[in-house]
C-alpha cells in the first residue's frame, strides 16, 4: 500500500518458520531499495524458511496490523472448500459411506458413489472450509458407532487433499435398542475434527553460574482442536414379524 508521499514508504522483510502460522519482522537486516523500485539489495546472512519483502506506507497501514494482514492473506490462499457426503447403501441401510472431497469435484464422486449403489435418498451434506493438507479426525457420538469399533471416543485420522478425496465405508450398529424407542431409527452424529499444533518462543536458562544469563530460544508446542462439522446419521430399526395366531378348538367341559 503506497501513498502519495514517497518519504512514507517503508521497506521491511518479514519471515516465518515452517511450522508456523506467524509473521516476525527482521530487524537485524537492513534493505536497500533501487530508484525504479526493481531490485532490493539487502545484507542478510542467515536464510528463513519462507521469506517476504513488503513495501507499505507507515500513514496507511501500522506495523502489527501488515503483520495481521500477511496471515489473513496466507490463510486465504490455501484455504479451499470442502463437502461432505453421507449416504447408505441401497440393499444394506446399516452400511454407510462417508466421503470428504473438494467441492469443485462432487460431480464426479456423485458417479463413482452411485456405481457401489449408494443411494442418495436419505442422503446428508455440509459444505465446510478447509486448508490444503489439514490433517483431520473423524469421530462418531450418540447411539450409533461402527460395528468394529467399541470405543466411542477412538478417531479415524485423514487428511484433506484437494485431488485425492477421502472415502470412508463401514458397517454401524445401535448401542442401545431401548434406546429412542419412540422413533422408527436409531440415531448418532459423524463429527469431523480439525488438530493443530500452536507454537511458541521460550526461553530457557542454559547456565545459572554465570553472571550474564544466557538465554536460547527452544519451541514449544500446544495443540488445539475443534469440531468442524456433524453430519447426522440414521440406522432404521428392524421391524419385528408379527406372529400369525394359531387356530385352536375351543376346550369344551363335561359335567359330571
Amino acid at each position: 500500500m503506497l501513498g502519495e508521499n514517497l518519504s512514507n514508504e517503508r521497506l521491511i522483510l518479514l519471515y516465518s518458520n515452517s511450522n508456523e502460522n506467524i509473521w516476525h519482522i527482521d530487524t537485524d537486516i537492513r534493505l536497500i531499495d533501487s530508484k525504479l523500485h526493481d531490485i532490493i539489495t539487502t545484507d542478510i546472512q542467515y536464510l528463513h524458511s519462507r521469506m517476504i519483502v513488503v513495501r507499505y506506507d507507515k500513514q496507511l497501514m501500522s506495523l502489527k496490523q501488515l503483520q495481521t494482514t500477511l496471515s489473513l492473506f496466507e490463510q486465504t490462499l490455501n484455504q479451499r472448500s470442502a463437502t461432505l457426503i453421507l449416504r447408505h447403501r441401497s440393499l444394506i441401510p446399516n452400511e454407510i459411506c462417508l466421503t470428504c472431497c473438494s467441492t469443485q469435484r462432487i460431480d464426479t464422486i456423485d458417479n463413482d458413489i452411485k456405481k457401489e449403489n449408494y443411494t442418495n435418498n436419505d442422503e446428508q451434506i455440509k459444505e465446510i472450509i478447509l486448508q490444503e493438507g489439514q490433517l483431520l479426525e473423524l469421530r462418531f457420538r450418540g447411539n450409533v458407532l461402527p460395528i468394529n469399533n467399541n470405543n466411542q471416543q477412538s478417531a479415524i485420522p485423514f487428511a484433506f487433499n484437494t485431488n485425492f478425496p477421502f472415502f470412508f465405508e463401514t458397517n454401524i450398529s445401535e448401542i442401545d435398542k431401548y434406546c429412542q424407542h419412540l422413533s422408527s431409527c436409531y440415531y448418532g452424529y459423524i463429527q469431523i475434527y480439525s488438530k493443530r499444533k500452536h507454537y511458541q518462543n521460550v526461553l530457557k536458562d542454559i547456565d545459572k553460574k554465570k553472571q550474564q544469563i544466557d538465554t536460547v530460544k527452544q519451541e514449544s508446542s500446544h495443540e488445539n482442536e475443534s469440531c468442524l462439522a456433524e453430519i447426522l446419521v440414521s440406522l432404521p430399526k428392524v421391524s419385528k414379524e408379527v406372529r400369525i395366531p394359531i387356530d385352536k378348538t375351543l376346550s369344551t367341559f363335561t359335567g359330571e
